[in-house]
């Protein structure tokens, strides 16, 4: 019973901040900021209430360490990279809402918007509701996904720091 409990709630979860993704893949200014930023914190929230319930069924099989990693590595890459981007959402917050960046942050982030989604899919889509694992096909394409989502990050940090504009704007 706990179980379907433990599921409904990350699968909610899971569900809005993919709605507040798409929101924020529409939109720009303090929309797609606030947006942005509630959708990654639910995002957290429900990778670790999935990390939990797959735990618990680590302890029960009593897993290698190989198979733990394998198991956990997907949730901690997402995690770091979520966390990763909201830090950038954070500190260039007055950056993006004065729209002082360059044009291709929008670009990248759309892509990184969409990455996040599929990602996010794998996960709801791809986990066991009784035991709490990921496939090994979705743990390998999470993997996969989450390396270029990284690269991807890093080209957004690197435009959020060195290509800022001055604002000029045609009237």
């Amino acid at each position: 019973m706990i179980e379907k409990v433990y599921f409904l709630v990350y699968y909610s979860l899971l569900i809005t901040s993919i709605m507040l993704f798409s929101i924020a893949f529409f939109s720009s200014g303090s929309v797609m900021l606030n947006t942005s930023i509630t959708g990654y914190v639910l995002t957290i929230i429900s990778l670790l209430l999935m990390m939990t319930f797959s735990m618990s069924s680590i302890y029960k099989d009593s897993l290698s360490p190989l198979q733990v990693i394998f198991t956990l590595g997907p949730f901690f890459f997402l995690f770091f990279l979520i966390a990763w981007y909201l830090y950038f959402l954070i500190t260039f917050k007055n950056r993006i809402l004065d729209e002082t960046i360059s044009p291709s942050f929008y670009t990248f982030q759309n892509i990184s918007i969409l990455l996040m989604i599929v990602q996010l899919l794998l996960f709801t889509y791809g986990t066991d509701t009784k035991t709490g694992n990921l496939s090994k096909i979705n743990t390998s394409f999470i993997y996969l996904l989450s390396i270029i989502n990284l690269f991807i990050l890093y080209t957004i940090r690197h435009i959020l720091v060195y290509f800022v504009t001055d604002g000029f704007s045609m009237i």
